[in-house]
């Protein structure tokens, strides 16, 4: 009677002690947001290109040791700059962010995060 008693209390044990791993286990499910993205049209990026290429060089060209893609950020000593009216007025979905142009590249980038939303080669 004790071996049944000894055996049927282990079993209890056993049972107990799975179901107690069980309640302890933690699911955790990560989501990533894709990087937000301005998609110009052809003519926006002709637009966009040819305001920057018959704009005079910047007196401090900016180069950076990597690229900027989007979904990237802008280093925080990378000045930024708005949209000129002179794209707003053809590419107004421009008109809600900042600009800078680094190297050959103008990179549209959301101003509160400085996350690149758009990279135009001149």
């Amino acid at each position: 009677m004790k071996a049944i008693l000894i055996t049927a209390t282990a079993a209890s044990a056993i049972a107990v002690a799975t179901f107690g791993a069980h309640a302890q286990t933690t699911i955790t499910t990560t989501t990533t947001q894709p990087a937000p993205q301005v998609v110009f049209t052809p003519e926006q990026t002709t637009v966009i290109r040819r305001t920057f290429v018959e704009a005079p060089p910047p007196a401090d060209p900016i180069v950076l040791d990597e690229d900027l893609i989007v979904g990237g950020i802008v280093p925080g000593s990378v000045p930024l700059q708005p949209v000129p009216s002179t794209i707003v007025t053809e590419v107004p979905n421009a008109q809600s962010y900042h600009y800078a142009v680094v190297g050959n590249e103008v990179v549209f980038v959301e101003p509160s995060t400085r996350r690149v939303v758009a990279v135009i080669n001149q």
